[in-house]
């Protein structure tokens, strides 16, 4: 079913008007960052991943688990 733009325009308004109470809770949630540990809002979160600070936890994370990976001693037996 291919929809013309003023049909999925009227669809996408209907949806927001029956579901605005569960899109508003669910933007508003808490969530915490998988990268570097901090509580950020469900609707800022792929905005926050691109942020120098979530980056440089990143690759700060990154940069110590290979120093730590190197320093580990060869377990070959």
């Amino acid at each position: 079913m291919v929809w013309t733009t003023e049909e999925k325009k009227e669809y996408n308004r209907f949806y927001y008007e029956t579901n605005r109470d569960n899109i508003i809770k669910k933007g508003c949630q808490v969530v915490i960052c998988e990268v570097c540990k901090r509580k950020i809002s469900f609707n800022g979160y792929n905005r926050h991943l691109k942020t120098k600070l979530c980056v440089n936890t990143s690759l700060k994370n990154k940069m110590i688990k290979h120093r730590l990976d190197a320093s580990l001693p060869d377990e070959t037996i």
